[in-house]
């Protein structure tokens, strides 16, 4: 029953912007301005349904079974690069500081570069929502290679998480309720999707906090591949059972 009342006020959320934008778009003798000022809301707005939508159904196809990875040989560099562009907007609309520390050489992985960059994206997002704006406010994303892996880390400087929670927040779902009154929003289904796609590519993740209010930290640990062969051209993707 909780579940579905905060389905229902997510997906209610974007409706009211949207018709009230159609609304004044109706209206004669709009200026350019307005115009452009609403179709940017709207289309905002609209992009946060989508998400939705998007989360709720990669979900059913990993309960399922029916979610596919396509790999291929990837640079990580470029994963975290597709992950910043997607939500770079939000970011920055935020005011927060992002830094970005990687290995001097490239880091190459055999993995679904989309699905990578999902991982990275909502990991990013989460950081955003849950780090209130201000000077200091920063999202610092560092990657290090070990042995035959590498860490990436996700930290910001937001409301931290409860030690008793750290590993709840991965659950389907789940909400942490020492935070509820700083709720960003959200059905509790970034962090799951993240731990499942992690784990479809082999890797580990997991959260650490000093505790409410001193910061989170996600870390994420994968395979690291052989770079590819000189001359092999471009990678081909292939589909790999989840």
């Amino acid at each position: 029953d909780e579940f579905l009342a905060t389905l229902a006020h997510e997906m209610r959320n974007p409706l009211a912007p949207l018709g009230n934008g159609l609304q004044i778009l109706s209206r004669p003798d709009l200026e350019p301005a307005t115009i452009e000022r609403v179709s940017r809301i709207m289309v905002r707005q609209l992009g946060q349904m989508v998400r939705l939508i998007d989360d709720l159904l990669d979900v059913s196809r990993i309960t399922r079974g029916r979610l596919e990875l396509r790999r291929a040989r990837v640079p990580l560099r470029e994963v975290l690069d597709t992950a910043w562009d997607a939500h770079r907007g939000a970011i920055e609309a935020a005011g927060h500081r992002f830094e970005l520390e990687l290995p001097e050489e490239p880091v190459w992985l055999d993995a679904d570069a989309t699905r990578l960059a999902q991982v990275f994206g909502n990991l990013y997002s989460n950081a955003a929502k849950y780090t209130p704006p201000g000077p200091g406010s920063t999202i610092r994303v560092s990657a290090r290679r070990d042995g035959d892996a590498v860490e990436v880390r996700v930290a910001d400087t937001g409301i931290g998480i409860p030690r008793e929670s750290l590993e709840r927040v991965f659950e389907l779902f789940a909400q942490v309720r020492a935070n509820r009154d700083e709720h960003a929003g959200g059905l509790g289904i970034g962090l799951s999707l993240v731990r499942a796609l992690v784990r479809m590519h082999d890797g580990t993740v997991h959260a650490e906090s000093p505790g409410p209010g001193r910061g989170s930290t996600f870390v994420v640990r994968l395979p690291v591949a052989p770079p590819p062969a000189a001359g092999a051209g471009p990678p081909v993707a292939r589909a790999a059972p989840p």
